[in-house]
């Protein structure tokens, strides 16, 4: 017989199939009387439908909520602390890695700063323990001088008492290093002056929370873990890396009325 409530639709790609699950959506809210927390879109694969239907329900300003997770290794925090333990176990560290950990944004060094460091770090062949001395070859250096400064020190100190330390000292003087650097201040201030209405900047702050209390968990747990033994940088570091892979990284509802994607 007759089944209304079942449709059958054809498109020619996952992006045509978003348009018209939203269109539907919308036609559902605004003329049945349904709320978008009535309605769940369900994809059997749902890797190849994720940035189709974020891209359609955008267009469509339709709120929605996917339960998908991400792995939260890639994120700058983490990049972040990563590069500076790699580079404190390293005394020879690259210019590559010393540029790196710079442009994570962690620092809270402006654009100019870093373009003058990395410039000058290939004008006279930067590397290794030449980041330790002053950098003092041309016309600018009084200020480029002190960003390597800024830059450096505080990673040397954490450097210095990383040296014979046990993996509880170790978690300790991370911590230490991000007070010094001010990590967390950097983190509120991208914050400060932008709307807490907008939907975008509200799912930013709350994935920099959910970053921050799990980097601040990662390293209790393992100043636990490893407690009283004595461990080397880089031996900690690959540790680190190794817990980093497996933290997974979940987006709240932005709305109590949203669609739910399964």
């Amino acid at each position: 017989g007759e089944c209304s409530a079942v449709q059958v639709y054809c498109s020619s790609d996952n992006y045509g199939e978003g348009d018209f699950v939203c269109s539907e959506i919308r036609r559902l809210v605004a003329e049945d009387g349904y709320k978008y927390r009535d309605i769940v879109v369900l994809a059997r694969q749902k890797e190849q439908y994720s940035s189709p239907m974020e891209s359609a329900f955008e267009r469509y300003n339709i709120p929605f909520y996917s339960d998908e997770s991400h792995n939260a290794s890639h994120k700058a925090l983490f990049i972040f602390i990563r590069m500076a333990l790699q580079i404190a176990a390293d005394p020879d560290a690259s210019s590559e890695e010393w540029l790196r950990y710079m442009k994570t944004g962690m620092l809270g060094i402006n654009d100019d700063a870093i373009a003058a460091v990395e410039s000058y770090c290939y004008k006279w062949s930067v590397e290794g323990d030449m980041w330790s001395k002053p950098f003092d070859k041309n016309e600018k250096t009084d200020y480029v001088e002190k960003y390597r400064q800024r830059i450096t020190e505080p990673l040397f100190r954490l450097r210095d008492r990383c040296t014979d330390a046990t993996g509880r000292e170790i978690c300790a003087a991370i911590f230490d290093y991000m007070n010094d650097v001010r990590v967390s201040m950097v983190l509120c201030d991208r914050y400060n002056n932008c709307s807490t209405e907008d939907a975008a900047v509200l799912a930013s702050i709350r994935e920099i929370k959910q970053l921050w209390e799990q980097l601040c968990t990662l390293l209790e747990t393992m100043g636990r873990v490893v407690a009283d033994e004595k461990i080397g940088l880089k031996d900690f570091a690959e540790l680190f890396v190794n817990a980093v892979s497996k933290l997974r990284l979940s987006a709240p509802p932005q709305t109590l009325d949203c669609v739910q994607v399964m």
